[in-house]
């Protein structure tokens, strides 16, 4: 549903039933600027564009990054505040989930195609191939 859309119904003599055709989404598609008139500019640009579904998935990457981190924000609070050190398995924890975070991120920017970031999926440590 990401990539494709799905035509009108219609009755398919040859099969004796009722279908509908699925077609691509053509993201290279370009439309008309309209300007604050609400009139066309007499210039295009691309309906789907690459960095707004980069922004996005960063900004869904930072969200769960916040979700993972927040049960241990308070240690990072109590440290600025009152100097108390942070526990060594939370700095370690807090670190792997910003480390995480990072390279996500780069994974999201180095998509090349408008698709291609569409179909990235965020996930915070896939869980391992290993049985």
């Amino acid at each position: 549903p990401l990539t494709q859309t799905k035509g009108g119904l219609y009755f398919d003599k040859k099969k004796k039933i009722v279908t509908y055709d699925v077609t691509d989404i053509d993201f290279s598609q370009e439309v008309d600027v309209i300007g604050e008139d609400g009139e066309p500019t007499g210039e295009k640009e691309k309906r789907y564009k690459l960095a707004d579904i980069k922004a996005s998935k960063i900004a869904e990457i930072k969200s769960k990054a916040g979700q993972l981190l927040q049960p241990t924000d308070w240690q990072v609070i109590r440290k600025s505040e009152r100097d108390i050190a942070i526990s060594s398995d939370v700095a370690t924890e807090r670190a792997s989930i910003l480390a995480e975070a990072d390279r996500l991120e780069a994974e999201v920017n180095a998509k090349k195609s408008y698709k291609t970031a569409l179909l990235y999926n965020v996930q915070f440590f896939p869980p391992s191939e290993e049985e």
